[in-house]
């Protein structure tokens, strides 16, 4: 298992938490870093501008491209496992 960093601008963010948070996008410039992600790694979610860490999300599968989204490069994700609010967490 491997961490990585999972970046969201306060945008990306509030698109995040209104969809069903079973994907995570990146942009087709960052495939090859993509492809090196597996199932079980975790990705640490960061929120930008904001400089908050909020999550934890397990991968479940490999990426895969998905032309009809509006980022080309997706990774599927389990649920978050940790949320971060206000500097306490719960799980």
């Amino acid at each position: 298992m491997k961490y990585y960093v999972n970046l969201f601008s306060p945008e990306t963010y509030e698109a995040y938490k209104k969809s069903n948070q079973e994907v995570s996008g990146f942009r087709i410039r960052q495939k090859n870093a993509a492809d090196r992600i597996q199932s079980g790694d975790k990705l640490l979610c960061y929120l930008t501008k904001l400089s908050r860490w909020f999550g934890i999300l397990e991968v479940v599968s490999g990426p895969y491209i998905n032309l009809t989204a509006c980022l080309s490069l997706i990774i599927r994700l389990d649920l978050t496992l940790w949320f971060v609010s206000n500097g306490k967490s719960s799980g």
